[in-house]
């Protein structure tokens, strides 16, 4: 419906009479945003971030465009620290970070996907993190160091019209109460502030013409005075009355000045493709009432066009009930004498809700906050609200007049200046980066075209792709399923679909992102083949993407050296009878690709030489001192070394043992070589693909002198609830600990969020 008084309105360019039906429909523009929980807030420097990524469209449901999701850390300066590619699959992904050497201090984790490069960067998901060393590091002791800040609905004072002011005040970034009034020159009261809202309140005067006018405010016993901006002498103001969940009241207010002039006044209210004209004519006012149906759930704009050009905007927020889950959690029979289990349930208007949830347990020692940004602050919120605010806490409450009242008032303390003229341009006019379907991979023929057709094989030799060159070098293979330190197989395949080894090929991942390297400061690891997280599933994606073996050959974290010379022991024990004395030489990752043999290895890695006797004997010598060489446990001595011919692309392991200065080398190759076989093909190793997720591991050790760090009880990333909306799982029980926190978050198939916060006893 819209009201009249009088002023005349065009809609469409018919003519309205006094009343007319009207809803703005809302933009259906393409977007895609991005969520990601964490396992806590704040960590000390030996624990895990533990993460679960949420990636959706425009409608806040599993995205299913894009299968790539970059995260990182960041300083407070904003500088990238570390980078990982997490694989996106129906909207969700997995991972951890491990800290290591880095100084106590605020980080930030940050997510995007390449399409979303095509936003602005209040796209870009960003989240406050604390690594502390201990808990006395994240008190603040500074004094007070007061911030105010003026917004003005509509964007400006208008000389003899109604005008609404809103302030805010903090004290070290927290909002803190006050009393506050608004003074004319004569030092008259004219207007109070009700603050009840951390620091944010909203008044509204009358503004005399040729008036000034100052806000006092008083905090503890410190007096602030702030000089109000002086108001224009022509204009459209627009004021937004947001109390109704049908309804949006649209107040237009001008004076007589402004009906006098002379030119154009053409006016268009606008909110994505709807818009609504009208022209000034003869009296000052006139309220518009926007249906909110057709507007999404969460934040919308509205923005004022005058003779075609933005004037000014307003930030909205419409509520929807049916876009509301209920939520219901409880205990159920267990067996299991060390933990509990539970029963989540999930609904909405009394239908079962298929979702896809996390959960993080904390012990009482922490209540958990949204302050920072929850799943609903991240995704309702983004992009139109860009700072980080003291108002999530209201996001599970945001049905009350309170919350509304407050959220309200912190969207008109986001301005109401126009930031973003293209927000209303058509996509297809500004699309410049696709979505990312899996890993591309691309390289070059340095060496002989033996064929025209490149295949791309898995380490069992099953073929996944190939591609024609047509006399190219270059190649590229797209859509690929590959993480961190897998391994692929290369070779030309002929008519008869034979294999032959391509010669002096070089193969990468496709180009970095504009982003620095990745520092030496953070650790990030990988997992073994054989491990599994809940009920993750890493087949092809529903894109065509192709799915190769996870087989990890080099760049191993730390962890797993431990592993791997477990195996070598066991393995070798049979050929070496002392080989617990020895150790692994780290073989250099560039030297299985060219044609090295192993005494040139030797040479280069540790200066072991070849030298010949007075007697005409050959023999190894490092350091001065005469070393010995083994081969699958046998031993090579005087002309055997000179005819030592073992490539290092046949070599499995090298392990070698210190005797005194001289050393004991022990060479072990791999098994096509002892089977006498020779490779048709060329391994490559993948250094920038996604990274691999581990299945979770609880801390080892609890310190319950940092009090102000949560303790971590249990995180649970994969959380799906069957077709009666129903989820079934157990957390640990603890000796120490009466009271848990568990704060669920998580999406529906519709795109309704989940965020749940339940204080347990055991």
């Amino acid at each position: 419906m819209i009201k009249y008084i009088g002023l005349l309105f065009f809609l469409y360019s018919v003519t309205a009479s006094s009343q007319y039906h009207h809803s703005i429909p809302v933009s259906e523009g393409i977007e895609e945003k991005v969520f990601i929980h964490l396992n806590k807030p704040v960590f000390s420097l030996t624990d895990t971030l533990w993460f679960k990524a949420y990636v959706t469209n425009q409608n806040n449901a599993p995205s299913f465009s894009t299968t790539l999701l970059y995260v990182n850390l960041l300083n407070q300066r904003q500088d990238l620290i570390a980078t990982q590619r997490i694989h996106i699959k129906n909207g969700v992904g997995y991972g951890q970070i491990e800290f290591e050497l880095l100084p106590p201090g605020e980080y930030y984790i940050q997510g995007y996907t390449n399409f979303m490069r095509n936003f602005d960067n209040g796209y870009i998901f960003e989240k406050k993190i604390k690594i502390v060393a201990d808990a006395q590091e994240i008190l603040s002791t500074s004094s007070s160091r007061y911030f105010t800040k003026i917004a003005i609905e509509g964007g400006f004072f208008l000389e003899n019209a109604q005008t609404t002011v809103a302030l805010q005040l903090q004290d070290n970034g927290k909002g803190i109460n006050y009393q506050a009034k608004i003074l004319n020159s004569k030092k008259d009261e004219i207007a109070s502030f009700d603050t009840s809202h951390a620091g944010l309140a909203k008044s509204s005067f009358y503004y005399q013409q040729n008036e000034t006018y100052i806000a006092v405010v008083k905090v503890k016993e410190t007096i602030l005075e702030i000089e109000l901006p002086k108001a224009k002498k022509t204009g459209l103001l627009m004021i937004v009355e947001n109390t109704n969940d049908s309804l949006i009241k649209v107040h237009l207010k001008t004076n007589s000045a402004t009906l006098k002039e002379k030119k154009g006044n053409d006016y268009e209210l606008r909110n994505g493709i709807g818009h609504l004209q009208f022209k000034l004519q003869d009296t000052t006012q006139a309220i518009a009432e926007l249906y909110t149906h057709q507007f999404k759930h969460g934040i919308n704009k509205l923005v004022l066009y005058k003779n075609g050009q933005p004037v000014s905007q307003r930030k909205i927020y419409v509520h929807k009930s049916n876009s509301i889950p209920k939520i219901d959690l409880q205990k159920v029979a267990s067996a299991d004498q060390d933990s509990i289990a539970f029963r989540v349930k999930l609904t909405n208007q009394n239908q079962p809700l298929k979702a896809n949830v996390s959960l993080s347990v904390l012990a009482s020692n922490h209540s958990l906050s949204y302050a920072d940004k929850s799943i609903s602050g991240a995704l309702l919120f983004t992009p139109l609200l860009k700072e980080n605010v003291e108002l999530i806490n209201c996001v599970e409450d945001i049905e009350s007049p309170n919350c509304k009242y407050y959220l309200d008032l912190v969207l008109l303390m986001q301005g109401t200046s126009i930031d973003s003229i293209g927000d209303f341009k058509k996509f297809k006019d500004t699309i410049s980066y696709e979505w990312e379907v899996g890993i591309k991979l691309k390289g070059r023929i340095e060496g002989e075209l033996k064929t025209h057709t490149l295949a791309l094989l898995t380490n069992y030799d099953l073929l996944i792709d190939k591609i024609v060159l047509k006399h190219k070098r270059e190649f590229q293979f797209d859509s690929l399923l590959v993480y961190n330190s897998d391994t692929l197989k290369l070779a030309f395949l002929d008519l008869g679909a034979s294999l032959m080894r391509p010669d002096n090929l070089v193969i990468d991942v496709l180009e970095e992102k504009s982003s620095p390297p990745v520092l030496k400061s953070l650790k990030t690891t990988t997992t073994r083949e054989q491990d599994k997280i809940g009920d993750l599933d890493y087949s092809a994606f529903q894109n065509n993407t192709t799915v190769l073996d996870e087989v990890l050959l080099l760049g191993k974290a730390k962890s797993e050296r431990k592993e791997r010379r477990e195996m070598l022991l066991k393995k070798y024990s049979s050929i070496v009878w002392d080989i617990g004395k020895y150790f692994e030489l780290e073989l250099l990752e560039f030297y299985p690709f060219y044609k090295d043999d192993v005494l040139s290895f030797l040479a280069f890695k540790e200066n072991v030489e070849l030298r010949r006797n007075k007697n005409g004997e050959y023999y190894l010598i490092r350091a001065g001192k005469e070393s010995e060489l083994y081969i699958d446990g046998e031993v090579k001595a005087n002309f055997d070394l000179l005819h030592v011919n073992l490539n290092m692309r046949d070599v499995e392991s090298i392990m070698v043992q210190p005797l005194g200065g001289s050393r004991v080398y022990q060479v072990f190759t791999t098994e096509d070589y002892k089977r006498n076989l020779v490779r048709l093909y060329q391994k490559q190793v993948i250094k920038e693909a996604y990274q691999k997720p581990k299945p979770y591991s609880p801390p080892k050790q609890i310190n319950l002198e940092q009090d102000l760090i949560p303790v971590e009880i249990d995180w649970k990333p994969v959380l799906k609830t069957n077709d009666f909306g129903e989820v079934y799982f157990k957390i640990p029980k603890s000796e120490i600990f009466k009271y848990y926190h568990l704060q669920f978050e998580g999406f529906s198939r519709s795109g309704i969020l989940i965020l749940k916060d339940f204080k347990i006893s055991q």
